[in-house]
């Protein structure tokens, strides 16, 4: 992996500096490159169960399972960066599916995936969703995420059917309020 991953390494030296950046800003690229790198390469293998398994965000931005005591870490994700961020991961009751909003830039998502990583699915939305809620089946995600409601400023409670793959708003205003 080492011998690939220094010319591409090189290739982007030479592209940030050209670009203008300071051998500081390139050190700090090629810093967190190589970190998600080795975070890739050391992750342990998918687990066979979600069971004795903690769902974490990590301060790199990143989505890990680990065992309680910190080992068998394995990468939900791995494209983490200053521009594109993993928050509110949230377990399904039944254990099989995690939820998570993802911001990319500009624009939200919502996504799921098995404790695994497997059967990823996505949906844009207009904004950052927060407060996820899995329905007690598992199939759907409740949540809230700020709205315009008449060109001012609101919230939104939203639905998110996983299964079809729609979502519907359905109610627009504030305060909201889980339990």
């Amino acid at each position: 992996m080492g011998k690939r991953l220094l010319p591409l390494l090189s290739l982007l030296a030479v592209l940030l500096v050209t670009a203008g950046c300071s051998a500081e800003a390139v050190r700090s690229q090629a810093g967190r490159i190589v970190a998600q790198a080795r975070l890739a390469s050391d992750a342990a293998a998918i687990p066979d169960s979600p069971d004795n398994r903690v769902l974490v965000a990590g301060a790199d931005g990143n989505l890990f399972l680990v065992a309680p005591d910190g080992s068998e870490r394995f990468a939900l994700t791995t494209d983490a960066s200053s521009s594109r961020r993993y928050v509110q991961p949230t377990w399904a009751p039944d254990g099989q599916r995690i939820a998570w909003a993802r911001l990319d830039g500009q624009r939200s998502f919502l996504e799921t995936s098995r404790f695994d990583g497997s059967e990823r699915t996505e949906l844009a939305v207009p904004f950052l969703p927060f407060y996820i809620y899995w329905s007690p089946t598992s199939d759907r995600l409740a949540y809230l995420s700020n709205w315009m409601s008449l060109d001012q400023p609101s919230m939104a409670l939203r639905l998110f059917d996983v299964v079809e793959g729609a979502a519907k708003t359905l109610a627009e205003g504030a305060p909201f309020y889980f339990s």
